[in-house]
């Protein structure tokens, strides 16, 4: 035992590497978890979503207002007959309701569905897509 050390107990290492005193919470990214990205994120979503419904006159008061803009937007550019109709990612991009988010659009869709403002065809499978018009 020239180490002064006992073999008995191996040599204790720090949990997050030699010279931490305190743990690393990650990589160092300007992505992430930085100091204000999600309210950057939040603020910059509040923008698109405010020049979107401004673009289509609807108030920003409420956050129902988004779901309502996207049931609009999708009544004005569905087709009016069944030979038309459309699958739904066709309406969605005529629609160019990308700011709004994919849960917001999909949900506005299924609530014109459910009150029967809208209709769909087949099965939703790949040879016999969905496809929707204005009935």
């Amino acid at each position: 035992m020239a180490s002064g050390r006992s073999t008995d107990s191996p040599e204790r290492v720090p949990k997050f590497g030699k010279g931490f005193s305190e743990p690393q919470l990650g990589f160092e990214s300007s992505h992430g978890r930085q100091p204000g990205t999600l309210q950057s994120l939040a603020i910059e979503r509040k923008k698109k979503n405010g020049a979107l419904l401004a673009q289509l006159g609807l108030p920003p008061e409420s956050a129902a207002t988004a779901l309502e803009a996207a049931k609009k937007a999708l009544l004005e550019h569905i087709p009016h007959s069944e030979k038309d109709s459309i699958m739904q990612w066709e309406l969605f991009d005529r629609a160019n309701l990308d700011s709004l988010g994919e849960t917001t659009v999909k949900k506005a869709l299924q609530q014109l569905l459910s009150a029967e403002r809208i209709q769909r065809i087949g099965k939703g499978i790949k040879g016999n897509p969905f496809l929707y018009w204005k009935g």
